[in-house]
C-alpha cells in the first residue's frame, strides 16, 4: 500500500504570527519520518503553496488561516494527490 504525507507550508501565519522556523522543522521531521519507509511518499503542499504565495504577493495564498487549504488550495491540493496516487500505479477515481 502507498502512505502519502502532506508538508505544510513553511509560511505558516497563525494569529498574525508568522511560524516559518515550525514549518521548515515540520517538514524536515515528516520527510525524516518518511525516508524509512519505501512506501511512503511526501506530497509537497508546502512546495505548493509558497510558490503560489511568492507569485501572488501573499504569504498566506491558498488558505483562509495562512495554515489551512481554502477552496482554491483545496482544489490545489486535490490536483496534487491526483498525482501522486497516479505514482501509486493503482487505479483509483474522485466521487
Amino acid at each position: 500500500e502507498c502512505v502519502h504525507v502532506v508538508t505544510a507550508s513553511e509560511n505558516l501565519v497563525s494569529d498574525g504570527i508568522e511560524l516559518p522556523i515550525a514549518g521548515r522543522a515540520l517538514n524536515a521531521e515528516l520527510a525524516d519520518v518518511v525516508s524509512g519507509h519505501p512506501n511512503a511518499q511526501l506530497l509537497h503542499w508546502g512546495r505548493l503553496q509558497d510558490a503560489t504565495a511568492l507569485r501572488r504577493d501573499d504569504p498566506q495564498a491558498l488558505t483562509f488561516d495562512g495554515i489551512h487549504p481554502d477552496g482554491d488550495g483545496l482544489a490545489v491540493l486535490a490536483e496534487a494527490y491526483a498525482g501522486v496516487l497516479d505514482d501509486c500505479g493503482r487505479p483509483w477515481y474522485l466521487p
